[in-house]
This record gives structure tokens, C-alpha cells and sequence, in this order.
């Protein structure tokens, strides 16, 4: 399943400003322990999927890629301009985490990936730092 975050603001150490930003990826989800899982997160459901499960926990699962992922970004002192050439070392950070998280669901992450990073450009905001981005590259290029 993909999945997307909700937007997170996140203090690039380059810039030394707030950037609005937004990851995406793909997760797959097996059940380790269904008692816990049919406890904690099945419930009264006739039936259930990945699909249900997800939207279910859109919540947690959002909550905790941001924290998580904003913690290792500035832990290794990521801005956006070097965001993409770390996404295999956070997406193995990250998994880590959320494993733990979820084993107490019952529910072990067969795969995660984290497939982009990016500056949310839904607001007037993210579209302004997004256009500066753009417009300093190329800068860049014509020298």
C-alpha cells in the first residue's frame, strides 16, 4: 500500500528555516500475533484488509513516520537539498521504529519504503519556497 504523510514543518539546518514538507512511500503489513491484533485493532470490523487497517491507523501511522523521520533528519543534520540521497539510510531507521511500534498491534512491516521527500506545495507557502528552490537552481546552472 502507498501511503503519503499529512504535512510536517521540519527546521532545515541550511536554510535555517521552517519547511513544509511531505513523504511518501509503500508499506506491507503482516499479522505476528492475532490475538493482538484481532484485540487491538480488528475490533467489531465484519471485514478487514490492509486497506481498513491502514485507514484505521492513518493516525498513529502518520504520527510516527513524522516524529520519527523529522528525529533522524536533524540528527543527521539533513536539509532538503540532500534529503533524496539519504532516503535508503532513513527508510531503514525509520522501519526499525515502526516496527516496534506496531509489534504491539500484532503487526510485523514486511516492507517500508520511504520513495520521496519533498516540499508540500498545497499551501501558498510551500509553493513560495518550492519556486525559490527552483529559481536558485537555475541560477545555479546559468552561472
Amino acid at each position: 500500500n502507498d501511503w503519503t504523510t499529512t504535512p510536517m514543518r521540519y527546521m532545515d539546518p541550511t536554510y535555517q528555516s521552517m519547511i513544509p514538507l511531505t513523504a511518501k512511500g509503500s508499506v506491507g503489513f503482516t499479522v505476528s500475533n492475532a490475538e493482538k491484533f484481532l484485540v487491538k485493532l480488528v475490533g467489531t470490523f465484519k471485514e478487514f484488509n490492509s486497506d481498513q487497517m491502514l485507514k484505521q491507523c492513518q493516525g498513529l501511522f502518520d504520527t510516527n513516520i513524522k516524529s520519527k523521520l523529522s528525529t533522524h533528519m536533524r540528527e543527521a543534520n539533513l536539509g532538503i537539498l540532500n534529503i533524496s540521497q539519504s532516503l535508503a539510510g532513513l527508510t531503514e531507521l525509520i522501519k526499525d521504529d515502526l516496527d516496534d511500534f506496531w509489534s504491539d498491534y500484532g503487526i510485523k512491516l514486511v516492507d517500508f519504503y520511504i520513495t520521496s521527500i519533498d516540499v508540500d506545495d498545497s499551501t501558498e507557502e510551500g509553493r513560495k519556497i518550492a519556486q525559490a528552490l527552483t529559481d536558485r537552481t537555475t541560477q545555479n546552472i546559468a552561472g
